[in-house]
């Protein structure tokens, strides 16, 4: 037998049987019973860090960041460009960063947006988001509006606004 048909042969062979029998990768597994550990620690100490001390508006309370804003003209639209800053101390990857809100007066308070030296100022985290790198901050925002039919703040009221936070 020639010897480059039998080496060829053989590499057929091996070939043809690597295919039949897998590569011994997987394709799913279940791993159970496994220990994780979690601490919880304040807005202003996590790795997705909520920090208050930008503005007079805002307060650490209970661990939870707080936005109080008092005093405002009936019929008029303020505009708010550091109400708090998120910090990103999550390690090695950045995060992009979106925002809703609901409650009472979430139609008084018109958007919720972005601003700092990392990303494209006046950027709307209700209707985009923006990225944030390691290391990085972004200022958050936002315009409230006093018009009647818009929203009210008679007797005061509250909103919640809620922060997403993907990897990028």
């Amino acid at each position: 037998m020639d010897r480059r048909k039998f080496v060829l042969g053989i590499g057929s062979l091996a070939a043809g049987g690597a295919a039949a029998m897998g590569t011994g990768a997987f394709s799913s597994a279940q791993i159970n019973d496994r220990a994780v550990e979690a601490s919880v620690v304040n807005d202003n100490s996590a790795l997705l860090r909520l920090n208050p001390s930008v503005s007079q508006h805002a307060t650490q309370s209970g661990g939870k960041l707080k936005v109080s804003i008092q005093d405002l003209s009936q019929d008029s639209e303020y505009t708010f460009k550091q109400l708090f800053r998120i910090h990103n101390d999550g390690g090695n990857n950045p995060v992009e960063i979106s925002a809703s809100m609901s409650g009472g007066l979430s139609s008084a308070v018109n958007d919720a947006r972005a601003y700092g030296p990392h990303v494209v100022d006046g950027t709307s985290l209700i209707s985009d988001s923006v990225t944030i790198a390691p290391g990085e901050y972004v200022d958050v925002g936002a315009t409230v509006v006093t018009t009647d039919g818009v929203g009210s703040f008679d007797g005061g009221g509250d909103w919640a606004f809620t922060i997403h936070a993907d990897e990028a």
